[in-house]
């Protein structure tokens, strides 16, 4: 029987429909109408400095810290280090038999094995909050950007994973590339945020098969995927005549929805509902 993942999944949950917060730019936009495009992030862009930053642990037992060590020592030679083989593997003994000298070593390494994992992966934010003040704010330019919604009950979109939000910080071990628990785990001072996350790989760094893959960070969607576009509260005339002429280019069947400003409660409303 297989391993019960370690997350659940938009598919898990039941969620038929995610939001991804953004600015308002027209290339963008037409981009992601007309080829079906759309930008994943580099987790070294994201405002939270924890974020895709973990801790890397050193395994007890001594045949789990084996396989790690020779992880390690397949990446460095996959980088064309000068090593040779004798002498790569004299240094792999040292380290599997000497935890206190890999400790060391993973602590000196880290900055560069963070930066590795910025190069290569690539993660796209969902949210099931179509109406949160506070990301309208943060992710969609003061409100004046756009929330695209997103039909998730897709092929490769079901996968999105539930960000898992804690109180402690988390470690992670190299050599488990099923584990992409650094990119859906998070503190839980961002829970408000309620995200879910697509990860993938960018194709000419990727280790796995297992993964979604972008290409210079774009992705595309599968068809049918875009429900609607959301304009902000506080977007210019401007910009919505510009989005209904990219729509109508397009020739694709979207709703256009205005967001607004509640007059007497601290709430956004959004036209036409969703649900």
């Amino acid at each position: 029987m297989p391993d019960t993942p370690p997350y659940r999944t938009a598919f898990d949950n039941g969620v038929d429909r995610l939001y991804h917060y953004q600015k308002f730019n027209p290339e963008h936009l037409e981009n992601t109408l007309v080829r079906g495009l759309v930008r994943f992030a580099r987790p070294s862009s994201f405002n939270d400095p924890w974020d895709c930053k973990p801790v890397f642990s050193i395994p007890q037992d001594k045949n789990e810290r084996e396989a790690m060590v020779r992880y390690m020592a397949a990446a460095s030679a996959k980088r064309g280090t000068t090593l040779d083989p004798d002498e790569r593997e004299c240094r792999v003994q040292e380290l599997i038999t000497n935890p206190q000298e890999l400790r060391r070593l993973m602590d000196k390494l880290a900055p560069e094995m963070h930066k590795q994992m910025d190069e290569r992966y690539r993660v796209y934010c969902l949210t099931r909050r179509p109406a949160s003040p506070l990301m309208w704010a943060h992710y969609a330019d003061h409100h004046r950007g756009i929330c695209l919604e997103i039909n998730v009950r897709q092929p490769d979109l079901c996968a999105a994973i539930q960000v898992q939000y804690r109180e402690t910080y988390p470690s992670f071990r190299l050599g488990a590339d099923r584990d992409l628990s650094p990119f859906y785990t998070k503190s839980s001072d961002w829970q408000y945020e309620d995200e879910y996350r697509l990860i993938a790989e960018e194709e000419d760094r990727a280790f796995s098969d297992r993964t979604l893959k972008t290409r210079n960070q774009f992705y595309k969607l599968p068809s049918g995927s875009l429900i609607s576009i959301i304009i902000g509260v506080h977007a210019p005339d401007e910009t919505r005549r510009t989005i209904r002429s990219i729509v109508d280019r397009s020739g694709k069947n979207l709703s256009i929805r205005q967001a607004a400003r509640a007059p007497d409660r601290y709430e956004i409303l959004i036209d036409p509902p969703i649900w």
